[in-house]
């Protein structure tokens, strides 16, 4: 399954960084040391004491925050349809349904939302966290595409427990620079993502990733492959000690 963990392991980086966007664009460029003096800086005096790193009011950084969710409830969507129709395991397509079900109803109200605060939730991101994100998810659906069967199903559930983890992290932050209907908002969409959570670790739990499988497809219980009986001896003899037999003479 190496090249579906190259892929799930980028995702993943991203998402881990978006948990503090806040702080990696405001810090962007401070502590900053190409070694070039800066003669404005210098020429500049008292300004040159001032911290060049850039600061954003509450607003700006809901903003931010908002389509960086806008942007995670459209990977969800996306995949979500094509693990409806590529999944194999019964579980997977009811948890991939779920999915398209509850984004598209959250990204709906976020879009309702921003319409009404003349928020553009698909402008061009200079977020380099937003950036990342999209190229990281294009990648995987391309990726994903060329999957079927039980190697569809790792790489579909591999990534859903980081990914709502960072989606509950973005909702979080979110909370605490928003006001009004964007706020209730928020506290709206909490919940659902948290319910998501927990059934995407329920899911991890009840998957396995066999070895001997190609790429690595999910396993279901002890080893079992997800639709088709265990063999009796898949355990039972393995431990067995042989019992050498007699020289013959």
């Amino acid at each position: 399954m190496t090249r579906t963990r190259g892929f799930t392991i980028r995702a993943v980086s991203c998402f881990i960084v978006a948990g503090i966007p806040i702080a990696i664009l405001g810090c962007q460029n401070e502590g900053r040391s190409d070694g070039a003096p800066s003669g404005t800086a210098q020429a500049a005096g008292a300004t040159s004491a001032q911290p060049s790193a850039v600061r954003f009011d509450d607003t700006t950084k809901t903003n931010m925050l908002l389509r960086q969710i806008h942007a995670a409830n459209q990977d969800e969507i996306d995949m979500g349809k094509l693990a409806q129709e590529k999944a194999q395991s019964p579980e997977v397509k009811k948890f991939a349904s779920q999915m398209v079900t509850d984004h598209t109803n959250a990204d709906q109200k976020l879009t309702d939302l921003a319409k009404r605060s003349n928020l553009d939730l698909n402008a061009a991101p200079m977020d380099p966290i937003v950036i990342a994100l999209q190229s990281a998810s294009e990648d995987r659906k391309r990726m994903m595409r060329g999957l079927s069967g039980g190697q569809f199903d790792a790489a579909y559930v591999a990534p859903q427990v980081d990914n709502h983890t960072v989606v509950l992290n973005l909702v979080q932050e979110a909370q605490k620079t928003a006001s009004g209907d964007t706020r209730k908002l928020l506290d709206e969409t909490k919940p659902v993502v948290e319910s998501h959570l927990d059934h995407a670790k329920t899911l991890m739990r009840g998957l396995t990733f066999s070895p001997a499988a190609v790429g690595g497809g999910p396993m279901q219980g002890e080893g079992a492959p997800m639709g088709s009986t265990q063999s009796p001896s898949a355990h039972g003899d393995a431990g067995k000690k042989s019992t050498p037999k007699p020289n013959q003479q």
